[in-house]
């Protein structure tokens, strides 16, 4: 397909050609190094017009991403244990574990690529039938997770925001769970040896019992642990969980 503004530089090369340099520069603003260049590429080409559209400026030779080969590996592993861990919790656990510094952005990154190529592991959930015993997947649909954007605080325990931070003490592992509420200087803290909804569950009833207020908002990322029984407890509570 021949562009218009290729058709526009075949017709400044033929006013060159019959008007020469001076003529041509006055009116279309042309220089004779940029004339010469198209002229060579019609004689290349074989006075072929597409040879005049504009070429792409995209670099021949692009930044290829540089992965240390533990990577990708210790990543899937980690899902396969945790098959909703995200690219926070990677991050910390890749440099305690590999002595590895990847910025959260680029683990990201390396997790779209791996799902893209269908590298992660997939999970289903299945039920069986109690009279057939016949065992099939669970269509299962996800409800829409509230966003705290709308919501304005105005009270302590209006928000309380609860994360997870990963922390190794002597060459052991441990989860702190904390809590923090946006409206106060109240903050609450507690190591557990494992990970899990449970956990959030028991971390959430030791929270209660200290606060000097009453809760009714909760705000958490989508790590698997403010998942299943944790969602269950706030539910039990009518306590509103934003992530």
């Amino acid at each position: 397909m021949i562009t218009e503004k290729a058709k526009r530089k075949a017709k400044i090369i033929t006013f060159f050609d019959i008007y020469g340099l001076e003529a041509t520069s006055d009116a279309y603003g042309v220089i004779r190094a940029t004339i010469f260049r198209w002229k060579k590429s019609l004689k290349t080409d074989l006075g072929k017009l597409e040879c005049l559209n504009d070429k792409s400026k995209a670099p021949k030779k692009r930044n290829k991403r540089i992965i240390d080969e533990r990577i990708i590996p210790y990543i899937i592993n980690q899902r396969k244990e945790h098959y909703r861990i995200g690219k926070k919790k990677l991050t910390i656990l890749i440099k305690e574990d590999l002595n590895i510094s990847y910025s959260e952005s680029k683990i990201g990154r390396i997790l779209f690529d791996l799902k893209k190529r269908d590298l992660l592991p997939k999970y289903v959930k299945i039920s069986m039938h109690a009279k057939t015993g016949r065992i099939h997947e669970r269509n299962t649909q996800k409800g829409k997770k509230l966003r705290i954007k709308d919501y304005k605080p105005e009270k302590s325990g209006d928000v309380i925001q609860i994360d997870t931070v990963v922390k190794f003490i002597n060459g052991v592992r441990r989860y702190i769970l904390t809590a923090i509420d946006v409206e106060s200087d109240f903050a609450f803290a507690y190591g557990y040896t494992h990970l899990s909804s449970s956990t959030t569950v028991d971390f959430f009833k030791k929270l209660e019992d200290i606060v000097p207020f009453t809760i009714t908002h909760i705000q958490t990322d989508n790590g698997l642990e403010f998942q299943k029984h944790f969602i269950e407890l706030l539910e039990k509570k009518n306590i509103i969980h934003f992530f």
